[in-house]
């Protein structure tokens, strides 16, 4: 059983994806348009098969973003 609700997942996961999708981010010279939103549950395989553990990490209280390069497995 998952300690994680799920009707709370999605409910938030909803008002975030409504708050940002289509939106500008502006920085110095940067211009980015958000097209898509990835949400992943940390801490439950129950939910997520492929869960990462990270006791360490808290979760935010404000969305978070991270960009990463981009690669296929390390190769490209």
């Amino acid at each position: 059983m998952s300690p994680f609700d799920m009707e709370i997942i999605n409910n938030t996961i909803a008002s975030v994806v409504s708050t940002f999708i289509e939106s500008i981010i502006c920085f110095n010279d940067y211009w980015l348009l958000v097209t898509q939103i990835d949400a992943f549950v940390r801490n439950d395989t129950y939910i997520d098969p492929c869960a990462i553990v990270t006791t360490v990490m808290t979760y935010s209280k404000l969305p978070t973003a991270k960009i990463s390069e981009k690669s296929y497995k390390r190769s490209t």
